[in-house]
């Protein structure tokens, strides 16, 4: 960042924005005298949701495990990485034998990190199941900064065999959520969704326009306390929970209090500004003025 955008973000905090105050009786005013330009509050419904997702199906990884266990053993019998590597491989080092390059731990998938933290050089993980495939990682040297030089054998994953068991995993959630229990407490113990699994799924309200395709013409209809069919996305397999809906309206206060507060505080910022660098003209004009007549 330059110097005189430095200088000028000191001022402006220091001198303008930490000045100015904006009260609930300028909001309350600006919201009457704008009401006509704010827009609605959309229609919308209020959500929760239960996520069965792909990455999270490893039993779909049976084959591929089973291929590298082929292949580790036959590493442990003495036969060359690099050439297994170029050979079985799926991933797309195996024509560089395998070799990967030099990673930091913290940049390898946590259960990747995990095997090899502890390996010196020349030393194989054991078979490692992530949401790609099934690994085996060589360590080939250590940095003395901890940086690890790697070699991979992977065999990927069957897509359609994950695809095959997160439906069924979706499918016993839906049946457990139709003999009655607890939304919230399935959604804690099951959904693959970390930001609203905590929640018991809670999503809040979303607007209707901002549903995708998939979604809103089967979410629109369900009515309050409905449960929804199994819908497929990119990340798995999703069941949605309508705790209330809610249609088009005119704003609250609650609703724009804080975006209007935000809104009237840059204002008066900016005026404020405006005016410290009018008299700051003024004083370096008069000042300029004084040492051209002396």
């Amino acid at each position: 960042m330059r110097a005189d955008r430095v200088v000028h973000q000191v001022v402006l905090e220091r001198n303008i924005m930490s000045r100015v105050v904006v009260d609930e009786r300028e909001i309350h005013a600006y919201l009457e005298s704008h009401r006509a330009e704010i827009p609605p509050v959309p229609a919308g419904l209020v959500l929760r949701r239960i996520l069965v997702g792909f990455a999270g199906s490893e039993a779909a990884d049976s084959a591929a495990v089973a291929r590298a266990e082929i292949v580790r053993r036959r590493l442990e019998g003495g036969e060359d990485f690099a050439t297994l590597a170029q050979v079985f491989s799926e991933g797309p080092a195996a024509s560089r034998g395998g070799e990967l390059g030099r990673f930091e731990l913290a940049d390898l998938e946590p259960r990747l990190a995990d095997a090899v933290e502890d390996l010196l050089p020349g030393e194989l993980t054991p078979v490692v199941v992530t949401s790609r495939g099934a690994h085996i990682l060589r360590v080939d040297a250590r940095d003395d900064d901890g940086g690890y030089h790697l070699r991979q054998i992977v065999f990927l994953r069957d897509e359609e065999a994950a695809r095959a068991a997160a439906r069924g995993r979706a499918e016993s959630v839906l049946a457990r959520l139709r003999r009655g229990e607890s939304f919230a407490a399935v959604a804690r113990e099951v959904s693959d969704d970390p930001v609203t699994r905590e929640q018991g799924g809670f999503v809040g309200k979303v607007p209707l326009e901002s549903l995708g395709p998939e979604y809103r013409p089967k979410l629109e209809s369900l009515e309050p306390g409905e449960i929804s069919e199994i819908l497929e996305d990119s990340e798995g397999f999703t069941i949605f929970l309508v705790e209330g809906k809610e249609g088009e309206r005119e704003p609250t206060y609650e609703d724009v209090r804080d975006r209007l507060g935000m809104l009237l505080e840059q204002q008066k910022g900016q005026e404020r500004y405006d005016a410290y660098l009018e008299k700051a003209r003024e004083e370096i004009f008069v000042e300029n003025r004084l040492n051209a007549e002396s």
